[in-house]
């Protein structure tokens, strides 16, 4: 049995058929060049199924004729292994740059060195204190003292009313976050069931266990669809791990918790379940993270190393070891010492700071300070100075109240310091990985035109060898058995 005639022209057909798809493909990767989330596709090219035996002396002569070409798929360059890696450097900074943020904001709460930072508002209050010793039946001197306290209690109050405010944003940012991720899992999820029934449209299956051997059609926008939504996602909470089925739908688990299954959809995570992640400490990373970090520790006065915490602490120790004191001497009137500081709610962390004020008897009359020791008369200044001494006695824990103060800015500052560098080299991870999936997964304009300009050939080729082929046909068809022309 012979080769019908026409089999160059179905060869030639194909060949046409098959650059023109490549040529579409390169088309659309241009006309993508610049949407975020795109990976670049390629048609892959493979020889068509041959003819076989085409003979009855298919034993002694060739036995297969090509068939020329076909696109058999529509190939994404993706690197899942860098994709992982990215997610994963992308939660960390997401992570560190909140830190960065809360932490600086404390700085911000508590200016160092600053002409109204509480290291000076507290040596003017003790400075004061020496101006009434020095001068212990001076108003002004009284007066002057009480204003310097009035200062230094309203830096304290709104230094810890700065932090409640943010742990508050941040509390609200915590339950913002959790909406944003039941958004995203459940896109994440719809387009699982598009990417599942795509997949099945014409695939091959096993005929035992029913697995797609062979895809019907390649997804590849709504996986970039997808992808995206996984990145976004690690800006929020760590990914615990991504995969896959045979159907390409993903299984998706986010600081331990599952939260897009094939079949189930996606399951909504609770504001519980996050504060349960991050004390366990399965929510390692992610904005969400950063936010608990500040919330739960660094801003906690629930949590006795938190710098608000340590602020009450300070407030209280200042309250109490003060007011002690006062009330051992007599003012201008030998009338026995009253409250100096006072709160406004019943005393005691949490919250000292933001209640600790002047007592409203000090500032509507500064003679009732005082400043004399008993019996040494009003007119003394025993008191004074023993209050003075409280500057450079324990008092706060087993250290001085500048001490404390000080070994709090320096906490605060390397703190700091310390997450703005970590944030910077996450940067520059970052900016590697992703251009690392720039190189791999990214359309390149030149090379684009490149493909464009060999596709282009290959079809032009191609059409040449169908005129060719028209043309030997016509000869066949109209000038065979006609003798003499």
């Amino acid at each position: 049995m012979a080769v019908s005639t026409f089999n160059g022209l179905n060869i030639a057909l194909r060949g046409l058929l098959a650059q023109q798809r490549a040529l579409d493909a390169t088309t659309h990767n241009i006309a993508n060049a610049n949407t975020v989330g795109y990976t670049r596709q390629e048609a892959v090219l493979e020889a068509e199924q041959p003819l076989s035996n085409v003979s009855v002396w298919g034993m002694q002569f060739p036995g297969q004729i090509g068939q020329g070409v076909t696109v058999s798929s529509y190939r994404r360059i993706r690197d899942v292994f860098n994709d992982a890696q990215l997610r994963d450097a992308s939660s960390q900074q997401s992570s560190l740059d909140v830190q960065y943020r809360e932490l600086h904001g404390t700085t911000l709460a508590m200016p160092e060195p600053s002409d109204r930072g509480l290291q000076a508002l507290m040596q003017r209050f003790f400075t004061a204190w020496h101006d009434v010793a020095n001068s212990p039946e001076s108003v002004a001197a009284r007066q002057a003292l009480a204003q310097s306290a009035q200062s230094l209690t309203t830096a304290i109050s709104s230094a810890a009313s700065s932090m409640a405010r943010s742990r508050t944003n941040d509390d609200n940012e915590i339950d913002s976050g959790v909406t944003n991720v039941n958004t995203i899992t459940a896109q994440i999820a719809t387009l699982n069931q598009q990417i599942g029934d795509t997949v099945l449209a014409g695939a091959q299956l096993d005929p035992t266990t029913g697995a797609v051997v062979k895809p019907g059609q390649s997804p590849n926008d709504l996986l970039d669809k997808r992808d995206k939504l996984l990145d976004d996602l690690a800006t929020h909470i760590n990914i615990t791990s991504v995969t896959y089925d045979d159907q390409q739908r993903a299984t998706v688990v986010v600081a331990g918790l599952a939260v897009v299954a094939p079949g189930t959809g996606a399951t909504p995570i609770t504001r519980s379940q996050i504060d349960t992640a991050f004390a366990s400490g399965a929510l390692t990373a992610g904005s969400l993270h950063g936010l608990e970090t500040a919330w739960s520790t660094k801003l906690n006065e629930a949590n006795p190393t938190s710098y608000a915490s340590q602020l009450n602490t300070l407030a209280q120790a200042l309250h109490d070891t003060v007011n002690a004191q006062h009330a051992l001497g007599v003012d201008l009137a030998g009338t026995a010492g009253s409250l100096f500081f006072d709160m406004t709610s019943p005393t005691g962390p949490p919250g000292a700071a933001s209640r600790l004020t002047v007592a409203s008897g000090i500032l509507a009359n500064p003679s009732t300070i005082a400043a004399a020791a008993a019996g040494e008369g009003p007119g003394s200044s025993g008191n004074a100075n023993a209050i003075i001494a409280l500057q450079q006695a324990v008092t706060t824990g087993s250290t001085t109240f500048k001490d404390f103060y000080n070994g709090l800015q320096s906490a605060l500052g390397t703190a700091t310091a310390g997450a703005n560098s970590s944030l910077g080299s996450q940067a520059i991870v970052v900016n590697g990985l992703t251009d690392r999936r720039t190189q791999s997964s990214g359309v390149s304009l030149d090379e684009e035109m490149s493909n464009m300009i060999k596709f282009q050939h290959a079809y032009s080729a191609a059409a040449r060898v169908l005129s060719a082929m028209d043309d030997n046909l016509s000869k066949l068809i109209n000038s065979t058995g006609r003798v003499g022309l």
